[in-house]
């Protein structure tokens, strides 16, 4: 991405940070979304981590004390 610089007036500044944080979003973001609105532009779909999947992975094995003392396991021989 590249960094850009706008100047808008206190006021507006005040209402578009007050939109964004009730969308949820950065004030760039904001932005972003409302030239993209603007243009006609389709954002790139998300990218999905396996953490968004709200699932547990469960691992079998290994020492049952292994998030305690993972660097003990990892370094220590």
């Amino acid at each position: 991405m590249v960094p850009v610089l706008i100047r808008i007036p206190e006021e507006e500044y005040l209402l578009y940070k007050k939109m964004a944080a009730g969308e949820g979003v950065s004030l760039a973001g904001f932005f972003r979304d409302a030239a993209s609105k603007k243009i006609g532009v389709k954002k790139a779909k998300k990218k999905y981590s396996i953490f968004d999947l709200g699932t547990k992975v469960v691992l079998k094995g290994g020492p049952k004390d292994a998030s305690v003392n993972f660097d003990k396991y990892l370094y220590e021989k």
